[in-house]
């Protein structure tokens, strides 16, 4: 089974004037050996539209300082 992580962005601006995104991790989508998919929500953001993305998983090895998670 597949693990995929499904994330709201929040837009912001850096100190140096840069419009960055902010991902927070919402919860999980499973995807099945025979194709089928599931999702579990495990927290809702204030103010979400309900727009989402799916973002593969990053393995603790494969991160460098400073990586989010996903």
């Amino acid at each position: 089974m597949e693990v995929k992580n499904i994330c709201v962005g929040k837009e912001y601006t850096d100190k140096q004037g840069n419009k960055k995104t902010q991902w927070s991790v919402i919860g999980k989508m499973f995807i099945k050996e025979d194709g089928k998919m599931s999702i579990m929500i495990d927290s809702i953001p204030i103010g979400w539209s309900g727009s989402a993305m799916v973002f593969d998983q990053k393995h603790e090895g494969n991160q460098k300082q400073g990586d989010f998670p996903f």
